[in-house]
């Protein structure tokens, strides 16, 4: 029998004559045989990526929970079902429930089951199922079957499902103080996880202690679970939990009484009763952001930021939602840094939060940033198309750019001709635009060229481009290469982009070394890079007429993906920390680009390839920052140098590009190889 990819894997032990057979919720199976590594039984596996409760087609597996059984029937079929246990949690706990049933093992762990499948009921599958009451299955099972159910007692749908089980012989309750739907957080939170798995799988027993519930009207809970998510009746549910709320004591109560209010847009009441939700039990990070939000709704935005944050704190795993309304909370208090920061790390979660958009739109539109603040309501705007907040922002946004815009180019007077020199080697048509370091760096380059010394070439780019425009028409040039490093790559994507569709039949070869591919500050927030930025890009974006004119967004390096007649070739060190891969693989996807990474560290990745490395030698290693390299990118680039095959040289790089390209990646690999282990 073969294990399916993603969805089953079996491990067998010979020696053994016991299985576990484990239901995983949300986790990869490979993480999920992590955590049985130490049971020397039979384990049998399984995933459902759909989230059908195991009841749904899982591809290459089965269609439905009656092909399912009979997959299992088959890996089963060979173990005395006494010596099988079935466990799982949350959407697996069901399935652990009804398969091991089915199957009639000889124990079922199952922790935050659901008995009862609805489709409006949290946790549950979005469809109708064939077997949505497991009560009866339950109670009809084999006698030798054993059934544990471990849940928590702060969250009302658990103890809904929980509830009826009590009146079923043999089933062993476990509730657990203290703890949310998250059964496996709070063992983890406990340092009791591994100990937890070991006794699943029958390595040892668990000691707990035992907590007693109150007696619960178990037709209250009832009512108000379905009342809240079925049927959308809030008064009933208020009728149902507000005469016991004082008397069972129970956060999960408190709780859910409180959203009964907060729904009816009784505040006052609903932020009382998600106090008294977190009085009970302080981990009930659900009782923390309702409560936020009830401070929100009045202003009160200091408390709210605490509460979001305390929500943030226990819950078990991050949630976009709470960063965002952390963020919102931050605005209205004027931290506009921290809410953006928080923002994006929302935005950077698992789905996103669509708010988290227009939120950041505010932001920059409150920090005079209008082209970020425009890209930001479009976003929003694209997600949510019905938003009209945001298309009257946008609105607004466009007639205030454009008037900025206005101003800037009837202020803007050309003094100076920029300086450019054209050095004529032979007659090839062939010519090399050498940019930024051009001036002392390539002195002496024997090739056609054209040296153009600039910062990011956002000044005077209709100049620059009509200066070397003349020189291709004069010259009949049929290939232009442009050399860029780091910064000055925005002038080599400018110049390439105009360039290209004035001279279709031109070729233009980008070599950028260490590019910086965008201006566009969002996706260095983003990334989370700006700590590694050079000073003079900081100095851009706090130029707001600079960064908001068009200019900064043309140069970007996916403006050249749209030509034909461009090859761009990105060249940059893997491992540095200001994210030179991050931003060259912004480009993955288009025909015309060519990934080469070095094995370095070292920001300035071009002097060696133009000038010999003495050892201890000082370069410029990054904007303004002269020392020498590190020991093991002197290795790396004094090897390249001392190859007696090879040389690795800017001439070799333009003359024959795909050979010299070819080499240098054989090379790395000779490198690492010979290192045993990355350098980093």
């Amino acid at each position: 029998m073969q294990a399916k990819p993603d969805v089953l894997h079996f491990e067998a032990n010979p020696e053994s004559d016991r299985l576990l057979v484990y239901f995983g919720d949300i986790g990869s199976q490979k993480a999920d045989f992590g955590l049985f590594a130490r049971s020397k039984i039979n384990k049998l596996i399984l995933r459902d990526p759909k989230r059908t409760s195991y009841n749904g087609p899982i591809a290459g597996l089965s269609k439905n929970a009656d092909q399912l059984a009979e997959v299992l029937q088959r890996y089963t079929s060979r173990f005395a079902p006494e010596n099988i246990v079935v466990a799982g949690g949350f959407l697996g706990g069901y399935a652990a429930l009804a398969f091991g049933c089915r199957l009639g093992v000889g124990k079922i762990v199952a922790f935050a089951p659901q008995f009862h499948l609805h489709p409006q009921l949290p946790y549950a599958p979005k469809m109708p199922v064939k077997h949505a009451d497991l009560y009866k299955i339950v109670a009809a099972r084999h006698a030798r079957t054993d059934v544990e159910i471990w849940y928590g007692t702060e969250d009302i749908v658990d103890l809904y499902q929980a509830l009826p089980a009590m009146d079923i012989e043999g089933v062993a309750h476990r509730p657990l103080k203290g703890c949310m739907h998250d059964v496996l957080a709070h063992m983890k939170n406990e340092g009791r996880l591994d100990c937890f798995y070991e006794y699943i799988s029958g390595l040892s027993s668990f000691e707990w202690e035992p907590y007693d519930l109150p007696v619960l009207d178990k037709s209250r809970i009832n009512s108000a679970v379905e009342n809240y998510y079925i049927h959308k009746d809030d008064d009933a549910v208020v009728a149902a939990l507000a005469p016991v709320a004082s008397t069972y004591k129970l956060s999960a109560v408190h709780y859910a009484l409180g959203s009964a209010y907060y729904r009816m847009g009784k505040m006052a009441e609903a932020e009382t009763c998600f106090e008294e939700a977190i009085v009970a039990c302080e981990n009930n990070y659900a009782a923390w952001y309702h409560r936020g939000l009830t401070f929100l709704n009045r202003k009160a935005y200091a408390q709210a930021e605490d509460c979001f944050a305390a929500a943030i704190t226990h819950s078990p795993s991050p949630s976009a939602a709470r960063y965002a309304q952390l963020g919102t909370a931050q605005r209205l208090q004027g931290k506009l840094d921290l809410a953006k920061a928080t923002h994006l790390h929302a935005l950077s979660l698992g789905g996103g939060h669509i708010a988290s958009h227009f939120q950041l739109g505010l932001i920059y539109q409150d920090q005079g940033l209008l082209q970020d603040a425009l890209a930001s309501f479009e976003q929003h705007l694209r997600l949510r198309p019905d938003a009209d907040a945001s298309q009257k922002r946008i609105d607004q946004l466009r007639k205030k750019i454009a008037q900025r815009m206005r101003r800037n180019a009837e202020a803007a007077k050309f003094e100076t001709q920029p300086k450019i020199l054209f050095n004529r080697i032979d007659g090839a048509r062939q010519v090399t635009i050498l940019l930024g370091f051009s001036k002392y760096m390539f002195r002496g380059f024997q090739r056609n060229n054209i040296q153009m010394k600039g910062d990011w070439y956002l000044d005077h780019v209709k100049e620059n481009t009509e200066y070397l425009s003349q020189h291709i028409r004069r010259h009949s040039l049929s290939v232009v290469n442009i050399i860029g490093t780091s910064k000055s790559c925005t002038g080599a994507f400018i110049f390439a982009d105009e360039l290209a569709r004035r001279f279709p039949k031109v070729k233009f070869n980008v070599f950028a070394f260490s590019a910086y591919t965008t201006l566009d500050k969002r996706f260095y927030d983003e990334h989370q890079l700006n700590k590694y930025l050079p000073g003079s890009l900081l100095g851009v974006w706090e130029n707001s007429e600079k960064y908001a004119s068009a200019l900064a967004r043309y140069g970007d390096s996916t403006q050249l993906a749209k030509a034909n007649n461009i090859s761009l070739i990105l060249l940059y060190p893997e491992y540095s920390r200001g994210g030179e891969t991050a931003l060259a693989l912004r480009m993955q996807g288009h025909a015309n680009v060519r990934f080469v990474p070095l094995p370095v560290r070292t920001h300035s990745i071009i002097a060696p390839f133009w000038h010999k490395l003495l050892e201890g030698q000082e370069i410029e290693v990054f904007e303004g920052v002269v020392r020498p390299l590190p020991p093991q990118d002197y290795a790396y680039f004094s090897g390249l140098q001392d190859r007696s095959d090879y040389t690795f040289d800017l001439y070799h790089l333009l003359d024959d590009t795909e050979r010299f390209l070819e080499r240098l990646e054989a090379a790395n690999k000779d490198y690492i190889r010979t290192l045993g282990k990355a350098p980093y």
